[in-house]
């Protein structure tokens, strides 16, 4: 969510008296980058073809997804011995590139393996600092430090994708960034903003 004039939305009417309201991008749904070979792939194989493409890029079940199509295809180019069984792969989930990224490599292979996760999982801290700056810089005029509730299973499963997303936050915007944790985050946002709609002045 971002603050917006209400001037500027066009969606909804306001009390005269109503200056700004909370926007919710649902940045998921954002198309404007569409990826490549293996983000098209995977989203063709998913329940909702051409929809929540972003989230396809960055949300961890997605990442073990993408990971696992990424080894299949270094291995029929010859980058993976066709000896390393893959299978472990398979449905792999945040939870199992968190253990790629953990576990020392034993081999060439199993390097190869752990460096297509980590460019998997670094591109998608690169989008998410995107989207996120895009937000923080857009506040019309509010000053207060921009808090950030980022919880899921991208942020609690992979190593250290918090602690590098807020750095990479805070060199990319003046703003001062304060991380927040609440549970059931999402439903208090949702009402605070249906409050804000209720409201006779914001």
């Amino acid at each position: 969510c971002y603050r917006e004039k209400c001037s500027n939305v066009r969606k909804a009417k306001y009390a005269p008296s109503a200056k700004f309201d909370l926007i919710n991008t649902e940045s998921g749904c954002f198309d404007g980058y569409r990826g490549g070979e293996f983000d098209h792939m995977l989203d063709q194989s998913s329940e909702l073809p051409n929809d929540h493409l972003f989230e396809k890029m960055v949300g961890g079940k997605y990442l073990g997804e993408l990971t696992e199509i990424a080894c299949k295809h270094a291995q029929s180019d010859g980058l993976i011995s066709d000896a390393f069984d893959l299978s472990s792969m398979q449905n792999a989930t945040a939870k199992k590139v968190s253990e790629i990224l953990s576990n020392e490599p034993q081999n060439n292979d199993e390097r190869i393996v752990q460096q297509l996760s980590m460019q998997i999982v670094h591109r998608a801290q690169i989008l998410l600092c995107s989207n996120l700056s895009a937000l923080i810089e857009k506040q019309n005029g509010c000053f207060a430090p921009a808090l950030l509730s980022i919880e899921g299973s991208t942020a609690e499963k992979i190593p250290n994708f918090k602690k590098t997303l807020l750095e990479s936050l805070q060199k990319q915007t003046a703003t001062d960034i304060e991380c927040v944790s609440a549970d059931h985050a999402v439903l208090f946002g949702t009402a605070l903003a249906a409050s804000f709609h209720l409201s006779t002045e914001i």
